[in-house]
């Protein structure tokens, strides 16, 4: 679990940095002027500071526990279903092949509406700020 959270922190500000490029609109022929990597981040960071790169960080370290419990729980089922003991080596290998990718289609699949609340969480800049006016 440290592993992955640290590889989640360490990676962040790259996905933030690829999904506010990718969401770029451009109206007819006006778009705004196409900005690399370092320009994008550096943008990034003088509109929110450091806690810009990583807008959505917290929703993702927790949405992973149910994209990861259920892609193991799922594998170890679909192993044991498909892998009886007796199953020969090279059976076994295909058919533990098959398990995780069907694995990783349900995992993918239960939690996909949560990446997408966290690209858009990525798009908006974090969580909304309630103000004075409520709003």
């Amino acid at each position: 679990a440290l592993a992955g959270a640290t590889s989640v922190l360490v990676s962040y500000p790259l996905d933030v940095i690829f999904t506010r490029q990718a969401g770029q609109l451009c109206v007819g022929e006006a778009c705004a002027a196409s900005q690399n990597l370092v320009q994008t981040a550096r943008a990034l960071f003088a509109s929110g500071g450091l806690g810009s790169l990583y807008a959505g960080a917290g929703f993702t370290l927790v949405s992973s526990l149910p994209y990861e419990g259920i892609k193991f729980g799922t594998f170890d089922l679909l192993k044991q279903r498909l892998c009886p003991p007796g199953t020969s080596d090279g059976h076994k290998v295909l058919l533990s092949l098959l398990a995780g990718a069907g694995a990783g289609a349900a995992s993918h699949s239960a939690t996909y509406p949560l990446d997408t609340i966290r690209r858009n969480l990525q798009m908006r800049g974090g969580l909304p700020r309630v103000g004075k006016s409520g709003t």
